[in-house]
């Protein structure tokens, strides 16, 4: 099937001409004048592959039509042809300016003509070629990052499912928190925009606080798993979980990349914080503490109140929602606790 080139110009004989040129190679439209261009391209836009014009008439005459003309993308899909004669060449700097590609001079000559399109056409049919191409392989790569981060998110969640074993826990553990954080952070992003949450920031932290407890892993068996009150001592050794679990996360930076390293490493070393400073590991206040952790610490003390543990049994969420808008589990900011009063009933409804 032959490609279309689309000839402009009020002038038979240059049409004529033209078409004898090109016509045993191409498929020719023509147009009397620039103003019935416009209808002829939005009928065979899929089809042409060239155009040819009389832009002293276009330019002079009618420029909105190459306002339309760049609207609808032609300069960047095909090549586009200035036709002139020897006294219009001073204004050419025009036409290439108004975005043509090459002129064709008159009186013509057939070989320079077909030689100058071929290569135009040759050129714009590379580079549609690379652009099919490129957003091919640009959905192939989204389709294989989102598979990746699937495999990701899996083997996190297993990680941390690690831990809950060790403890005693269901896998059920990672789940809620990871719930619970992906309310209360879309609640944050929402709300309270100067911390710069995105949907890939709240993604990347519900993410990694199935990791806030990695530390647990390096915690002995005889204190994680005691079904009494610790000891003055043994509860030293517990809060250490925080650290460990910051410097295993360490290790996984050059797979995970700084961005989500650092978030799975502020919520492993942070979620133990208190907005007044009465936290641990480093009596952190205020926003020192990041507000990735500050998240996670609320979603994991709400869990830890309303599930049973091996050292507990569990309270209402009523009461949970009393004792952590009260200050009894630590101090929250101000922020947080606006934020789970106000999701608080969409919290319990992931109880069950």
């Amino acid at each position: 099937m032959k490609d279309t080139v689309l000839i402009a110009d009020s002038n038979k004989l240059t049409r004529d001409t033209l078409k004898a040129i090109l016509e045993n190679e191409y498929n020719v439209i023509e147009t009397e004048n620039c103003k019935q261009v416009m209808h002829v391209i939005k009928e065979e836009y899929k089809n042409i592959r060239a155009l040819m014009f009389d832009l002293p008439e276009c330019i002079c005459g009618n420029m909105d039509i190459f306002d339309e003309l760049k609207k609808l993308g032609i300069f960047d899909s095909v090549p586009v042809f200035a036709i002139c004669g020897l006294d219009e060449r001073p204004l050419l700097n025009k036409y290439f300016e108004a975005g043509i590609n090459d002129f064709l001079l008159k009186p013509f000559d057939g070989d320079i003509v077909l030689k100058r399109l071929r290569n135009f056409m040759s050129l714009y049919n590379n580079k549609r070629e690379s652009e099919v191409l490129i957003r091919e392989q640009t959905e192939d790569l989204k389709e294989k990052n989102r598979l990746l981060s699937e495999t990701n998110d899996k083997i996190i969640e297993l990680l941390g499912n690690v831990v809950e074993a060790r403890n005693l826990e269901s896998g059920k553990h990672i789940r809620r928190v990871k719930n619970f954080t992906r309310i209360l952070a879309n609640d944050i992003k929402e709300h309270y925009p100067k911390y710069g949450l995105t949907d890939k920031l709240v993604n990347d932290i519900v993410s990694a606080s199935a990791m806030h407890d990695i530390g647990k892993i390096l915690i002995p068996d005889s204190i994680l798993l005691k079904p009494a009150r610790l000891t003055e001592v043994e509860y030293e050794e517990m809060k250490t979980h925080t650290v460990k679990g910051s410097e295993l996360l360490e290790g996984a930076r050059e797979i995970w990349g700084e961005e989500y390293a650092n978030i799975c490493k502020d919520i492993a070393l942070y979620h133990h914080e208190r907005y007044d400073g009465n936290g641990y590991p480093y009596g952190l206040a205020g926003d020192e503490i990041p507000i990735s952790a500050q998240i996670v610490a609320v979603a994991d003390v709400y869990d830890a109140l309303v599930t049973k543990r091996v050292y507990k049994e569990p309270v209402s969420p009523k009461v949970a929602y009393d004792m952590i808008t009260n200050g009894q589990c630590g101090k929250f900011s101000d922020i947080m606790i606006e934020c789970f009063k106000r999701q608080s009933d969409n919290l319990e409804k992931l109880l069950g």
